[in-house]
């Protein structure tokens, strides 16, 4: 197999959700690209709202690439008790369907504390990609939307156009 270009390649250690990517949807999730990136954050802090697990870790593990060590909440309870203890974030990213408090009720929770908390940049994370759902959540109060499974390219523009600071 000599002199044949190399289509997709992970660092170690191997993170288990990234060989899956690479195995399954290597095109789809912009695995070659996201290598080669050169877009770095430092000194962000982000939280990461789902209640399932597996989206938890792989949305992590995108934010990993860009040197962002997210904080995750399994719930809205659980990043409003956070916000409660003053805890800041520069950035949620916000499921939409949960349990017991979905993602507009936590939205409407973080968006009532007033000052520096409610201006906080709130991202939709959603499976639901029909038609008229981004409007009416942007409606709602979150300032962007990304559909899952999550596009790099996408994350990369939301990070850079509500971060500001990066370096390429």
């Amino acid at each position: 197999r000599e002199n044949q270009p190399v289509g997709c390649y992970l660092r170690k250690p191997f993170d288990i959700f990234k060989l899956a990517q690479v195995l399954f949807h290597a095109d789809s999730f912009g695995i070659q690209e996201l290598e080669r990136s050169e877009v770095k954050f430092q000194n962000v802090r982000v939280a990461i709202v789902d209640d399932n697990k597996v989206n938890l870790k792989v949305t992590a593990a995108l934010l990993r690439e860009f040197d962002i060590i997210p904080e995750v909440f399994a719930s809205g309870q659980g990043i409003l008790k956070a916000l409660d203890k003053g805890r800041e974030y520069d950035m949620i990213f916000m499921d939409h369907m949960m349990p017991e408090m979905d993602g507009v009720e936590a939205l409407h929770e973080i968006r009532s504390k007033g000052g520096e908390i409610a201006a906080t940049p709130i991202v939709l994370l959603t499976a639901n990609a029909v038609s008229g759902v981004k409007e009416q959540m942007i409606e709602e109060g979150f300032d962007d939307f990304l559909s899952k499974p999550i596009d790099i390219s996408e994350l990369r523009g939301v990070l850079i156009r509500y971060l500001g600071v990066y370096q390429s």
